[in-house]
């Protein structure tokens, strides 16, 4: 089975400190790193880590970063052919800061990002074909994710989309065969509020009524809902000490993709990608923290 991630790539410039600053509010930070992410790329390599063959189309700059990001994914097993690389624009960026319990938050700069249009999906269309699955995210243009989706479907292909950030969708619901949320891109996709269990069940139904498949609530250390099949199946999360969350959610839907690809059962998909997000924010970085395959079991055996 294969998996074609359609999506992004940037540089993460991640700034460690004691606590996240309020509005208006300057901290120092202790720590300064640079490394490879964007959702799309950070789900196509935790994919691959877990064994998954993997095709990534996206955009980068001409540019170091754009070379950069492009050689990790190799390194990580990610088919890199029909990522295009964009003249004059540059690659895409983001400044994340890591508070010492391991909160983040997140500024994008998509450049090149914004550059992965429906032309570059028509240009491609021959892999798509050739895919079992197509993962997606909110990090290139919503035109082009719901042209996705439209291909997607119009070649019988399983669809997932991760929607961060968070957008209202409609028209494409009923083109969604797994829906990966946490509580409030549930709320903003659904329109509807999801402070409490009995709303987000709400929410889900209501997305569920308009023809999304399957969703999958992630609740960071509460652990997830998984409405699947006209039931709520409620895991509480593996609780390890974070450092930093800030790929947690992609390890989770790009090890989730491998082994549902595989032909794993329901319990055993989420079982593997909640120890496999577990693992993830144990370590800095995004891409750099995305565990593999070996490491996942060998850590919780």
């Amino acid at each position: 089975m294969s998996l074609l991630v359609i999506g992004s790539l940037n540089m993460d410039y991640i700034s460690y400190m004691d606590r996240l600053p309020l509005p208006g509010e300057t901290v120092c930070a202790n720590e300064f790193i640079r490394l490879s992410g964007g959702k799309g790329a950070n789900q196509a390599v935790a994919a691959a880590r877990s064994g998954e063959e993997v095709t990534m189309i996206g955009c980068t700059g001409k540019d170091e970063i754009g070379s950069i990001m492009i050689t990790g994914l190799k390194e990580s097993g990610v088919n890199t052919e029909y990522i295009n690389i964009i003249e004059g624009t540059l690659s895409g960026m983001a400044f994340i800061n890591v508070s010492k319990g391991g909160e983040n938050s997140i500024v994008i700069i998509p450049g090149a990002n914004a550059k992965v249009t429906s032309d570059i999906l028509n240009k491609n269309i021959d892999i798509l074909k050739k895919a079992d699955a197509v993962l997606l995210q909110h990090e290139i243009p919503l035109e082009t994710v719901n042209y996705a989706l439209k291909l997607a479907k119009k070649y019988n292909k399983l669809t997932i989309l991760n929607p961060a950030p968070a957008y209202p969708i409609s028209e494409t619901l009923n083109l969604i065969d797994i829906l990966v949320v946490n509580e409030h891109e549930l709320s903003i996709v659904s329109g509807m509020e999801t402070e409490t269990k009995s709303q987000m069940d709400d929410a889900a139904a209501f997305l569920i009524a308009k023809g999304v498949k399957r969703i999958i609530l992630t609740l960071g250390e509460k652990g997830l809902i998984d409405y699947y099949n006209n039931e709520a199946f409620v895991h509480e999360a593996y609780l390890v000490k974070a450092v930093d969350t800030t790929a947690a959610g992609d390890t989770f839907i790009g090890a989730f993709c491998s082994v549902l690809l595989k032909g794993a059962e329901r319990k055993e998909c989420i079982d593997y990608a909640q120890k496999a997000a577990a693992l993830a924010v144990t370590k800095k970085g995004a891409q750099a923290s995305i565990p593999t395959k070996a490491e996942i079991e060998s850590y919780f055996a």
